[in-house]
């Protein structure tokens, strides 16, 4: 049987004057965890005084292992669960003060074992394997639990998934309303050549502190690297390319002179608030040569290939040559909760996979398959629903190795290059894609993108014959939506616009016999 420990530890109330700034309720268990011949773990908190409504929350965990890339955690709560990390670290030892918080600048999957400081939890469907039975209610993030009650039973569930190191779950906490850090990420905009310098649009994004809220925030930085200033005031007052005014995004517009090599510039941030919070980073400026970047082929939204047919579109085959080395397409995702593209079984060759939104800005990029799913000892690539969010129209992408979509002529990439083995989104402040950078093969070469809840682009989502949702396409199926378009629509949520022709009648029937009988989706 698994160990199960329940216990509150300790509450604290951290005050300033008479204002609560958070409740922290914690535990102890020095827990063993087994390797993957033994059984899950889990540990309890349980609650009792705590907010009647969540508004914020973070977890910290504390956990010695010497494998960190052989364990996935979530936290479960009132049949709700948050996927934490899956398979983060590698072979890095241990999780120390490791803290999980929605506004951390970092993602747990890009961290480094021992993982100490603020990150953000994966999300999404962990693809559990424990011997732990726990609930498929996957919230995206820790703002999922607020405006919930807190007082009862919160557990944390670890199951290591390979073999050969163990470790222990020292203690762990949940602190409702959590004192929150300053947090800020660095970007820029603009294009800047040796030959000829160029303008430079630098921005701080600002995650104010809370708890007490952040006032009196002011950001500087270093722009000496470039011939600039040592502190330059950035400003968000809507005129100093920083967006709207009050957003929390600090800028300042800058000429840069020619005569820097190519390469990257990283310009130091500092950024501070009146309740003595700091915050830092960079503005990385890169200066690059124009010629460096091209596109080709159907390698761009305006010259992407549109796969013809209707319905489900489970595969797409193409070509990599010199005048081709990124091809893309336009797909339609009609089934969020199930998008998937991966490259794995498809070729042997060290592939890339993007995807981008229907204005060419980036949504998700992977290099190689993820640890844990199919496919991740090679050097395909694997793309899943994790970042996306809504159906519709993108361009899906692929590339061989290195050769990637950049937003300007100065070769800005639009994804991280690094880690390979996790999804990207996009770089903050990345624009559409304009080109690809990086070498180009002589090679012809073909590859197959095997694809799941994806559709032909053909204007709208799929239809689903399936219409009462019991698995099976038969007779059941036009009953079903016969009797809704006569006004009763109790045995189905389907769409009774079945041939989406903006009318819930007879025609719809007669679409769905046609299907039924064997026809393709209207």
């Amino acid at each position: 049987m698994n160990s199960r420990t329940a216990r509150i530890l300790a509450l604290a109330a951290l005050t300033a004057g008479s204002v609560a700034y958070g409740q922290v309720f914690t535990s102890s268990p020095f827990l063993a965890i087994p390797d993957s011949s033994g059984p899950s773990v889990q540990d309890t908190i349980t609650v009792s005084g705590g907010p009647t409504s969540i508004t914020a929350l973070a977890v910290t965990i504390n956990i010695t292992h010497t494998y960190t890339g052989d364990l996935d955690i979530v936290l479960v709560f009132n049949g709700q669960t948050l996927h934490l990390t899956t398979d983060s670290g590698g072979s890095g030892d241990n999780f120390i003060d490791t803290r999980f918080i929605d506004s951390a600048v970092t993602s747990i999957s890009a961290g480094v074992a021992p993982f100490t400081g603020d990150f953000r939890p994966e999300g999404g469907t962990p693809g559990w394997t424990g011997t732990i039975v726990i609930p498929t209610t996957y919230l995206a993030n820790l703002a999922g639990f607020n405006g919930q009650d807190s007082n009862g039973a919160w557990d944390l569930v670890i199951d290591d998934d390979l073999g050969g190191d163990t470790g222990t779950l020292n203690s762990w906490q949940i602190d409702f309303n959590p004192t929150l850090p300053l947090g800020a990420v660095g970007s820029y905009a603009g294009c800047v050549t040796p030959a000829d310098g160029g303008t430079a649009i630098m921005r701080v994004t600002v995650s104010p502190g809370n708890n007490p809220p952040s006032t009196g925030v002011s950001v500087t930085l270093d722009g000496s690297a470039v011939g600039l200033a040592s502190n330059i005031v950035l400003l968000d007052d809507g005129l100093n390319g920083d967006g709207a005014a009050g957003d929390n995004v600090y800028g300042a517009v800058r000429s840069i002179e020619a005569g820097y090599s190519t390469g990257n510039y990283p310009l130091p941030f500092t950024v501070t608030d009146a309740e003595s919070r700091t915050a830092t980073g960079n503005v990385t400026v890169a200066v690059a040569n124009a010629a460096s970047v091209y596109s080709s082929g159907s390698s761009l939204p305006a010259t992407a290939e549109i796969p013809s047919g209707s319905g489900s579109l489970t595969q797409i085959d193409g070509v990599f040559d010199a005048a081709n080395e990124a091809n893309m397409y336009l797909i339609e995702i009609c089934d969020p909760a199930s998008f998937s593209a991966t490259t794995y079984l498809g070729t042997t060759l060290d592939t890339q996979l993007f995807l981008f939104r229907a204005d060419g800005t980036g949504v998700a990029a992977n290099d190689d398959v993820p640890d844990g799913q199919p496919g991740d000892a090679t050097l395909q690539s694997r793309l899943s629903n994790a970042l996306v969010t809504a159906p519709g129209n993108y361009y899906l992408a692929v590339s061989r190795y290195n050769h990637d979509p950049v937003s300007n002529g100065c070769g800005a990439l639009i994804f991280p290059n690094t880690p390979f083995n996790i999804e990207h989104p996009a770089n903050a402040g990345a624009g559409p894609v304009f080109a690809w950078s990086g070498a180009v093969a002589s090679s012809t070469t073909p590859y197959s993108i095997f694809l799941t809840g994806v559709c032909y682009p053909n204007g709208g989502p799929t239809c689903d014959p399936d219409f009462n949702q019991d698995g099976n396409v038969d007779q059941d199926d036009i009953a079903c939506l016969a009797q809704v378009v006569g006004g009763d629509p109790t045995c189905s949520a389907a769409d009774p616009d079945f041939n989406r022709d903006g009318n819930v009648d007879q025609d719809d029937i007669m679409s769905l016999e046609q299907v039924v009988g064997g026809a393709n989706c209207p």
